[in-house]
């Protein structure tokens, strides 16, 4: 049972949005869940209007006054400003911006987070970590074969010399 999403942008905005900004699509569009763990996420953190952008994205927030063109309400009450949640990158830095309308001015006041890397979904050691580790562990192997054949004529000279003494 899957029900229809109410989306904060109409069709046309959001098409403009995606061609002139950047933008990505919806958080929901941008991953699989099963549906009771997507339902559940749209409940607890309304993922349905989070934006997803790009670079592109953050060049339009930065010059082109993207966040006052999310704010700009459609249809009923055009005068009536929108609060927005969005997600953008430059390079390899995220940003989370987050518009929210004064109940009192009734003007938006912007929050600008750094989001900082997942660190339960990136990986533990770096490729060129566990390359430099693993060539590290062959050379200490082949200085242990190169090893082997003088350790087992030690062990038997040992034995040998044990056994001169034992008759002596």
């Amino acid at each position: 049972d899957v029900t229809q999403v109410k989306r904060l942008y109409s069709d046309e905005k959001m098409d403009v949005l995606k061609r002139q900004h950047g933008i990505i699509g919806y958080m929901d569009e941008c991953f699989d869940a099963p549906p009771l763990v997507m339902e559940a996420l749209k409940s607890a953190a309304q993922i349905e209007k989070v934006l997803i952008g790009s670079e592109k994205t953050q060049d339009s927030l930065d010059n082109r006054g993207l966040l006052d063109y999310l704010s700009q309400s459609e249809g009923d009450n055009p005068n009536k400003l929108l609060s927005s949640c969005l997600f953008t990158c430059q390079g390899d830095k995220s940003f989370k911006y987050t518009s929210i309308i004064s109940k009192y001015s009734g003007k938006p006041s912007v929050r600008m987070d750094t989001i900082r890397p997942a660190k339960w979904l990136a990986p533990g050691v770096s490729d060129e970590a566990k390359e430099k580790v693993q060539a590290e562990l062959d050379e200490v192997l082949a200085r242990r074969a190169q090893a082997q054949p003088a350790l087992q004529q030690a062990e038997q000279d040992l034995v040998e010399i044990q056994n001169q003494m034992q008759v002596a």
